[in-house]
């Protein structure tokens, strides 16, 4: 839990957050918007196309 709070800490954007997992995987990404974020990831059977976005007034992902 330790690497989780230092992100909390810290006062990561949510979305960034979610960049900087997707660039260690190598998955294709394309930032929408600064709240929005629209990956592909490589499953073992699939792909998977997965969009994501932050609001900040409900604070929700």
């Amino acid at each position: 839990m330790a690497n989780l709070e230092h992100y909390i800490e810290d006062d990561i954007h949510p979305i960034d957050l979610v960049e900087h997992l997707a660039e260690h995987h190598a998955w294709e990404f394309d930032r929408i918007h600064d709240d929005q974020i629209a990956m592909s990831v490589e499953g073992q059977w699939r792909n998977y196309s997965i969009t994501l976005a932050w609001s900040a007034y409900d604070e929700t992902l």
